[in-house]
């Protein structure tokens, strides 16, 4: 048995568009952080650092775009879901 992280939530039988990026998609569960008796000691430090990052970038640059608003590249991983570049103008 092999679990495929990258496809967490892009299941198209749960989610419209499933490949899409939706920041307010509902009724998804996060599996990067483990479960259970392995969850990740360091998830509250790594959340608390996203939200800082996040923050700081939007608040520091509001008028943040993508420059190619068309769908994004992906890197090909069984592991990882991660963009091959994201390029935005500010």
């Amino acid at each position: 048995m092999f679990l495929v992280t990258a496809a967490a939530n892009r299941d198209p039988a749960r989610f419209p568009d499933p490949g899409r990026f939706d920041v307010r998609r509902s009724g998804a569960t996060h599996l990067g952080f483990g479960f259970g008796a392995h969850f990740c000691i360091g998830a509250a430090l790594a959340r608390l650092v996203a939200v800082a990052a996040v923050r700081t970038l939007v608040c520091d640059h509001p008028g943040l775009t993508l420059a190619d608003p068309g769908r994004p590249a992906w890197q090909p991983s069984l592991l990882n879901r991660g963009l091959t570049a994201l390029p935005v103008h500010y």
